[in-house]
């Protein structure tokens, strides 16, 4: 997060809570264990406020609330998003639904995710699914006067710790290329490298020639070339 962080309105956060989320290390520990108590106060009057936001918010109104005017964004790439654009580039759904699914993971006892194998994340993340099985069927109740059964499964795939996923690309004899590098880009993105961390892994530089200039399809094309 930048400095625009501190300078936003307020949001759940309040600039000193982006602050110190930001920088815990600047605060002394009475100053801290404040915020942290302040923060944690927030998130629950929030999230007890989804359920007038979600039944009684007319929504045509959330196209111009996401869009309002305010200072640009800084995505984990370092790329700036104006404040106009946050409903195009879509970054609220997804961190959205990750706050949404830390939410849904604290209300089970002990529960956590582990790399290995698959079906444990799968498992974990089971009751995360009827959480949006049971929302989805709200809104159709509430603004649609619709009732559906609706069904969500999750399943995972390449389910690996980054850590690992990066010693296992370090210790290839030879380096990637082609369709193989955009594969290989896009678990990375997965696992929460940036892009010039993506390109130092897979060798290349960050400029025109970075992995994320190459057309997948004409990566695969060169690879299989028609006989």
């Amino acid at each position: 997060m930048t400095d625009e962080g501190t300078e936003r309105g307020r949001g759940i956060l309040t600039a000193a809570d982006r602050q110190y989320l930001d920088h815990p290390d600047k605060f002394s520990r009475q100053a801290a264990s404040q915020r942290e108590e302040a923060i944690k106060n927030r998130i629950r009057n929030a999230v007890l406020d989804f359920h007038l936001l979600a039944t009684e918010v007319d929504r045509r109104r959330y196209h111009d609330l996401l869009r309002a005017d305010r200072p640009p964004l800084e995505t984990d790439d370092g790329d700036a998003v104006a404040g106009t654009d946050i409903l195009d580039e879509g970054l609220h759904v997804p961190f959205g639904v990750a706050f949404l699914l830390r939410l849904s993971l604290a209300e089970q006892t002990g529960a956590g995710i582990r790399p290995r194998p698959a079906d444990r994340v799968e498992t974990a993340l089971e009751p995360f699914a009827w959480d949006i099985e049971w929302g989805i069927q709200q809104f159709l109740q509430h603004h649609h006067a619709i009732t559906a059964e609706i069904e969500v499964s999750i399943e995972a795939n390449e389910v690996i710790h980054r850590d690992q996923l990066a010693e296992e690309l370090a210790a290839r004899a030879e380096p990637v290329s082609g369709r193989v590098a955009v594969d290989m880009a896009a678990r990375l993105g997965r696992a929460g490298f940036s892009r010039a961390e993506i390109n130092e892994l897979l060798g290349f530089e960050p400029t025109a020639e970075s992995v994320f200039a190459h057309d997948p399809e004409e990566s695969a094309d060169e690879e299989n070339p028609e006989e």
